[in-house]
């Protein structure tokens, strides 16, 4: 029986890696702007505020918190399978909560063309939205890929027991 690694310490580490390689590419491109131009709590908030709320709605919100505890405890196959819908949705969410950041930092944009000073800074929030919606799409794929992988090993055991 191989060792299972916890999804936690894997995200941990994803999380530490994504984090150095950022750090290193602002370092590489003569970062001296600093970290603080990243950081857009609008488009954070939007995001945060399309995808929780309708995750919570649509009662996949416990599915979706489940799918961290995977693998320290046993569940069964309708749970898991309801995890990884929750985790797929979440991922669609994501997606489209960053669209709609993005689309309304362009309206913002092209509505002020008069003024070309403010069309890079608008145009760096643009970006953003798609940034976090990477970072966060990064950190999602493994607890798919792991809630996947419990299903399939449910199932199996369960061809094994028939």
């Amino acid at each position: 029986m191989k060792k299972k690694i916890s999804i936690g310490a894997v995200l941990l580490l994803e999380v530490l890696i994504v984090f150095v390689i950022f750090l290193f590419e602002i370092w590489i491109t003569g970062g001296g702007q600093g970290i603080h131009n990243y950081i857009d709590m609008p488009s954070l908030l939007i995001i945060l505020l399309i995808t929780i709320p309708s995750l919570c709605i649509s009662g996949l919100g416990k599915d979706f918190l489940r799918a961290f505890s995977i693998g320290k405890k046993p569940y069964p196959l309708r749970q898991l399978k309801r995890s990884m819908e929750a985790v797929e949705m979440v991922q669609k969410l994501i997606l489209c909560a960053s669209g709609f950041s993005a689309v309304v930092a362009t309206v913002m944009i092209l509505s002020r063309l008069d003024d070309p000073a403010v069309i890079g800074p608008n145009l760096a929030v643009v970006i953003l939205s798609v940034f976090y919606m990477i970072v966060l799409e990064v950190l999602l794929l493994p607890l798919k890929a792991h809630v996947q992988n419990a299903v399939t090993d449910l199932m199996d055991v369960e061809d094994e027991e028939i």
